[in-house]
């Protein structure tokens, strides 16, 4: 019995919350509703012309491949014909072709050898003769920081804070350097 009176009561409950629901949302639920129904109708009207263009895409597809197949099946005999008839003419033109090709080959390989010996020896040139400037650079460096060192005791300065300027020197030169 108490079981009844709770299930009528759940009942009355969900009666008067569908009722409250429909005062507040019944406008915006039942245009929300109608914009779906609306949008389903659509989207049905659209894959039926979907299926309906797909089927006659097929139809047509079917229609030019059956034609293509007969076509590329002609070709074929005609093909398989002039081969049979002209297979030692061919032969010949491709033994022909392979020795052409062979001597073309063999003519770039060795041009590509010998400008890639002309490279290989200007950037040889080319990288000692860097490094010999790198080296003469080096040499006058040496040399004027030597006379300007000379120059500096000379005129008195401290070895101490001779010693701390190169160290200076030394640093900016490194955090110059490119990474």
């Amino acid at each position: 019995m108490a079981t009844n009176r709770s299930t009528s009561r759940n009942a009355r409950e969900t009666e008067d919350l569908e009722k409250v629901r429909d005062l507040l949302l019944g406008a915006e639920l039942k245009e929300t509703e109608d914009r779906i129904a609306r949008a389903e109708r659509e989207l049905r009207r659209e894959i039926k012309a979907a299926r309906a263009e797909s089927a006659r895409d097929i139809r047509e597809l079917g229609r030019a491949l059956r034609k293509e197949l007969e076509d590329l099946a002609a070709w074929i005999e005609g093909e398989s014909q002039e081969r049979t008839d002209g297979e030692e003419a061919q032969l010949a033109r491709i033994e022909s072709a392979k020795k052409s090709l062979r001597g073309r080959i063999d003519k770039l390989d060795g041009e590509s050898k010998q400008r890639a010996r002309g490279v290989r020896d200007r950037v040889s040139a080319s990288s000692r003769k860097l490094r010999q400037e790198a080296q003469a650079s080096e040499a006058r460096i040496l040399e004027t920081i030597r006379s300007e060192v000379e120059a500096l005791y000379a005129h008195g300065m401290p070895k101490q804070r001779l010693s701390t300027l190169l160290a200076e020197l030394a640093d900016q030169v490194r955090k110059s350097e490119p990474d």
